[in-house]
């Protein structure tokens, strides 16, 4: 302090041992070291010298710019249930003080210290998306603006809400209160939790569509004949994407359905049969209609439910609509470019009143399989003419070279596209790798060596040494670890030829595959069992603790049972217990149901303690009684998937029900273990939001990418043009492309080539690597880059 630096002295003793906060980036933006919290430099700051007498004037209390405008409400919203008018507020320390906007650049200040009702963030990959939102909501606390749990942010993944939410308490560490972060779909669960006067459970994907497949085998009874299971697939997206829209089956969705309705349902009505490629609507309404009746019964709402029955909710009572309408001031919703139909018509009922602000961008929308549209991005504008617009267009993810060949492919080198294109300081003279190789196995096993080469320090880009040069130079070293890898693909079948590759090869991996990770050895039974001991198991999980547990069922003996359980109504694990301890069932062994009756009994007395022990002990005790936990620990993946559940159910508050709806709300990313140091497999769907230094896009091929069904051309060539663009903006340092000449397809080995996309890249951005063996340190390198081992 005597030179005239204020915590000088303190700043240095920290420096010395090692004492300081480091707050990693996130989506392309920067990471940062500090020194001091905040709350250290404002208990400093009261005790260091003034260097005026006089205080500096109060900032004047935000005008008349903020208030939103008068908006008469609705007929049906005319009784207000409490004011929404804020009490006073404490005083915090202002935003400049606190640091929050330092870092923005010029657009994204703008956006965040906006007094607009209604603002619109357009937001390219690594353009600090994430930032912004959570600079936004802390500025509005900071300054006063509301409360925290008065401010409401939505995203589409727990993963992103977790980031979110740390982001805000590292901003705003000394807040008594937290800002409300979620997904549309859990905010949707815990209104129907708080307004519902009965329990309401969620049924967890297999589960859904283990139901499905129960309610087509009703139907199939019911009419003497068998449903094929190609049309119960068909029936179950007809189902969602119905959902997703807003129809019920009682909403004759002849003229009503959504455009990809055709796709699955033949609009032939009265003349199914085994000769057409998808069930008619009667038998399409017949199954949904007994599914609902199913679920009703286990009172499970199923993920697509949960928005239509909160939009529901809001239509049949007001009173509440308008609670929540009242107990939010801003709604901050990202990646609103692949928003549905129900998405878009919750928002716009939450947010009557309230300050909104959105942001996403339409050249990242890839959901449109299951009802996203970009439209409704676009649409903003133009139903809230007096928004504000920012557009943010600096990349702090990604090198210049991997945006210009992103840019090149999203607008197939159209300089008259109107797209605006992103850019970036981060320089780099790497092209993009594109590696062609013989076959899907070869594809893999290159992918594979080249991580490894990676790992070891060894330049297989370099042409002049052994060094990895990832950066710019030739004297930069970059040191990689397993957790810098990923390697995305368009279909989940792919991902098979990668898992053998690298345990042949001993790389750790790990996959963002919720489906199959909830379906691993012991895995899924245990949470059969869960879901018994909450009331919520269907005959799925049924049959599968029976097979756990030798009961002897064999293939006739499975449709006896089938049809016993089918023709019960049974309320609860308890009665259904009741019922398997004194089964008669035509058909089946007497020895059979002596076993299924015996396992019953055990099962009853597993259930009946559930809940007297803390639920992480109650998860521990069921998987070591029933001996569930022995073929847990045969597999590696089961043991890492059980363990991560473990720390998941010793969250403070939760609850076995709550568990069980989490694993029903998560997303494909939200599997991922953050802390671990694997190479991540996943789709390309499930990259969306991440970020990696390495990325491999493989299966650069036609057929799949873009992805073709059945040798026909792409039902949507732009949005499979965009999910691409997703994929490559993944990559901070290095972009790999891989394509195999050939590949099996349903079996079949057959000629692939090359994807088209890759056509629409300049040959200058590009650089052609060959399979080649090792060479040895002293051999001169080859002119041609030799990427793969």
């Amino acid at each position: 302090e005597t030179i005239g630096i204020p915590l000088l002295a303190q700043a240095v003793e920290k420096m010395r041992s090692g004492n300081v906060n480091i707050d990693p980036g996130f989506d392309g933006e920067f990471g940062k070291v500090k020194l001091f919290s905040d709350s250290e430099r404002k208990r400093a700051k009261a005790h260091t010298p003034k260097l005026f007498t006089s205080e500096p004037a109060a900032k004047p209390k935000p005008g008349s710019a903020h208030k939103k405008k008068e908006t008469a409400p609705p007929s049906s919203m005319t009784d207000p249930v409490s004011s929404k008018g804020n009490p006073e507020l404490p005083p915090t320390p202002l935003t400049e003080d606190k640091g929050l906007i330092e870092g923005l650049n010029n657009e994204q200040k703008r956006a965040v210290l906006s007094d607009a009702a209604r603002i619109i963030i357009q937001a390219g990959p690594g353009t600090g998306k994430t930032r912004t939102l959570t600079a936004r909501a802390a500025y509005l606390v900071s300054e006063n603006k509301t409360r925290p749990e008065r401010i409401l942010v939505m995203t589409f993944t727990h993963k992103a809400a977790r980031e979110v939410e740390h982001r805000i308490k590292n901003q705003l560490p000394d807040i008594d209160s937290q800002v409300v972060t979620g997904t549309f779909h859990g905010f949707c669960l815990s209104l129907l939790q708080e307004f519902s006067d009965h329990p309401i459970s969620i049924a967890e994907e297999t589960a859904r569509k283990a139901l499905i497949r129960q309610a087509a085998a009703l139907v199939g009874n019911r009419t003497g004949s068998v449903i094929p299971k190609p049309w119960v697939k068909a029936i179950d997206t007809a189902i969602s994407l119905c959902k997703q829209s807003l129809l019920t089956p009682e909403d004759a969705p002849e003229t009503q359905m959504p455009d990809d309705f055709k796709k699955n349902i033949s609009s032939d009505r009265g003349s199914e049969g085994p000769g057409l490629d998808h069930p008619g609507k009667d038998t399409f309404l017949s199954v949904w209609t007994c599914y609902e009746e199913i679920c009703k019964q286990l009172g499970l709402l199923d993920f697509d439910a949960l928005i239509e029955k909160t939009i529901h909710m809001f239509k049949t009572r007001p009173d509440i609509a308008q609670t929540i309408q009242n107990r939010f001031d801003h709604i901050l919703i990202d990646e609103y470019q692949d928003i549905n139909k129900g998405q878009y018509v919750l928002t716009r009922m939450i947010s009557e009143t309230s300050n909104l602000l959105v942001i996403g961008d339409p050249d990242q929308s890839i959901y449109g399989f299951r009802g996203s549209d970009k439209k409704y991005f676009d649409l903003f504008t133009r139903e809230h003419p007096d928004a504000e617009h920012y557009s943010l267009r600096q990349n702090y993810r990604s090198t210049q070279t991997i945006l210009d060949a992103s840019f090149q492919m999203i607008t197939q080198k159209n300089k008259a596209s109107g797209k605006e294109a992103i850019f970036s300081d981060l320089k780099s003279g790497r092209n993009l790798i594109i590696q062609e190789t013989a076959s899907e196995k070869a594809e893999a096993v290159a992918v594979g060596k080249a991580i490894e080469r990676y790992i070891g320090g060894t330049s297989f880009f370099s042409m002049d040494a052994n060094r990895v040069d990832a950066g710019g130079g030739p004297e930069t070293d970059i040191e990689f670890s397993f957790s810098d890898f990923a390697v995305l693909y368009r279909t989940k079948k792919q991902c098979q030829a990668f898992i053998k590759a690298f345990e042949n090869h001993g790389i750790p991996f790990q996959t963002a595959d919720k489906e199959n990770i909830l379906a691993l050895k012991g895995i899924s039974e245990w949470i059969g069992l869960l879901r018994l001991a909450a009331n919520r198991a269907g005959f799925l999980e049924i049959e599968r603790l029976l097979d756990f547990f030798k009961a002897g069922l064999g293939t006739k003996g499975k449709l006896a049972f089938r049809q016993w359980f089918l023709s019960q109504d049974m309320t609860s694990a308890p009665d259904l217990l009741t019922r398997l301890e004194h089964l008669d069932i035509k058909g089946l062994r007497p020895s059979v149901q002596v076993r299924i009756s015996a396992v019953a009994a055990e099962l009853k007395t597993m259930i009946t303690n559930v809940g007297k022990e803390t639920l992480k002990d109650t998860l521990i005790e069921l998987a070591r009684e029933s001996g569930i936990e022995r073929l847990i620990l045969e597999h590696q993946n089961s043991k890492d998937t059980f363990n991560r559940l473990l720390v998941l159910g010793d969250t403070p508050g939760m609850t076995l029900e709550g568990l069980l709806d989490r694993l029903a709300l998560d997303q494909d990313p939200d599997q991922m273990d953050e802390g671990s140091e694997k190479v991540t497999l996943m789709t390309m769907h499930a990259s969306k939001g991440l970020e990696f230094p390495v990325v491999f896009i493989t299966g650069c091929e036609q057929g799949f990418i873009p992805y073709t069904r059945n040798a026909q051309e792409p039902e949507n060539i732009d949005e499979e043009r965009r999910l691409f663009y997703v994929a490559m903006t993944r990559a901070k340092q290095i972009l790999c492309l891989t394509y195999a000449k050939k590949r099996p397809i349903f079996g079949i080995e057959k000629k692939q080539s090359k994807s088209v996309f890759l056509k629409d890249i300049e040959e200058k951005l590009k650089q052609y690597a060959k399979t080649a063996p090792l060479k040895k340190a002293n051999q001169p390198a080859a002119r041609q880059m030799e990427l793969f081992g």
